[in-house]
Parts: C-alpha cells; structure tokens; sequence
C-alpha cells in the first residue's frame, strides 16, 4: 500500500475540491442555458413591462376628444372685423365714422368667437346732435356668421 506524504494529500484534496467546484458550476450554467429563456425572451419580458406601465399611465388619462378639424374656420381677426363693419355698413346707414377698438377685440378660443368692438357716430341734424354708440359684435369662428349684435349709445 502506497503512503501519502502531506502535500501529495493536500494536492489530491484540492484537486477533488476543484473538480466538484468546476462539475458544480458547470451544470449550473449548463443548465441555466438550456432552461433559462434567451436573450430575445430577456428583451421581449422588458418589452411587455415597459408597455404595462405605458398602459397604466395611459388607462388613468381622461379620453381625447374627438378631433375637430378647423381648416374652414375664419383665419384671423381681420376676417371677422370684415364681416361686423359689412354688418354695421347694413344697418346703421347714417352713420358718419366708424372706428375699431384693437385694445379689447380678441379671439375666444373656448367659444370660437371674434369679439370685436366698434364705435361709430351718426351725423348731426338740425332735430338730433350727434350720437355715439359702441357695438359689441360677436363673430363665431366656425359658421362665417354674426352671434351676437350688441349697440350701446354712449
């Protein structure tokens, strides 16, 4: 019978210890290979948890409203002082001057209307001095059309 001396011993042991390690390791990375999913099931999970969260964020969102297109809307506050100066040219035939106030006329988006703000006096006569009044007129953005016609003697 063979004698072992100390190191042979030590070396024996540590080469027994390195291949139980090494068969250890290898079955378990083996495994891992052939069991675990691949890197394109790794991405396609990480794909579906990010579109999840999208998903959540979105499901708490109020609904869109319906789009309204707005490509036959009156384009500019211009068009709609046109339309209330043809208007005032209709119905107050006697007037004498006219003027726009470009301060307080405005778009309201919220109502798609122009409000637009004239003043215009009427000629003195030998029965009536001469008369100021103030028109709010309200042009809606949509219909091309008068809403609202409002005359305030000043």
């Amino acid at each position: 019978m063979k004698t072992f001396t100390r190191n042979k011993l030590f070396l024996l042991g540590a080469a027994a210890l390195l291949i139980t390690n090494g068969s250890v390791f290898a079955t378990l990375w083996v495994r891992d290979r052939l069991v675990g999913p691949t890197p394109a099931e790794i991405a396609a999970l990480r794909a579906a948890e990010e579109q999840a969260k999208l998903d959540a964020i979105y499901a708490k969102l109020p609904p869109l409203e319906p789009f309204k297109s707005k490509a036959k809307y009156l384009r500019s506050i211009g068009q709609a002082i046109e339309i209330c100066e043809n208007e005032l040219h209709s119905k107050a035939r006697g007037h004498k001057s006219w003027e726009i106030n470009m301060l307080e006329s405005n778009y309201d988006s919220s109502n798609e209307l122009y409000k637009i703000f004239l003043a215009y006096e009427t000629p003195a006569s030998i029965k009536e001095p001469t008369k100021v009044y103030e028109v709010e007129c309200e042009v809606s953005a949509e219909k091309h059309s008068i809403d609202a016609w409002r005359v305030f003697e000043k």
